[in-house]
């Protein structure tokens, strides 16, 4: 789809801080009762009527399900828009480590 907008935004937790100060994301949220990922999807698979899809994503996912995705930069994610053909890449939104980006084609 983003070939016909020729836009997108994506939101990350880019870990600079938390590699500077030694925390990890979602330590407040957590404290705070809000699910995680890992809890969200927990709370879905207890849902008889998801089982089906349940058992669909474990099927493809496999191992790396559970696998915890690599930490890149903000550049990785800059750099890897423009290699994508996006000609203005930026950040568009920041508070600490959370970070907005948006590309335009």
């Amino acid at each position: 789809m983003c070939g016909i907008v020729g836009a997108i935004a994506d939101r990350d937790v880019v870990p600079v801080l938390q590699q500077l100060v030694g925390q990890t994301p979602g330590n407040e949220a957590q404290a705070a009762g809000i699910e995680d990922w890992d809890r969200w999807w927990d709370a879905l698979g207890a849902h008889p009527e998801f089982a089906a899809a349940m058992a669909e994503r474990s099927r493809v996912w496999g191992p790396e399900l559970h696998v915890a995705p690599p930490k890149v930069t903000l550049g990785f994610h800059l750099e890897t828009l423009r290699s994508a053909g996006f000609r203005e890449v930026d950040t568009v939104w920041r508070y600490l480590d959370d970070h907005v980006v948006c590309a335009l084609r």
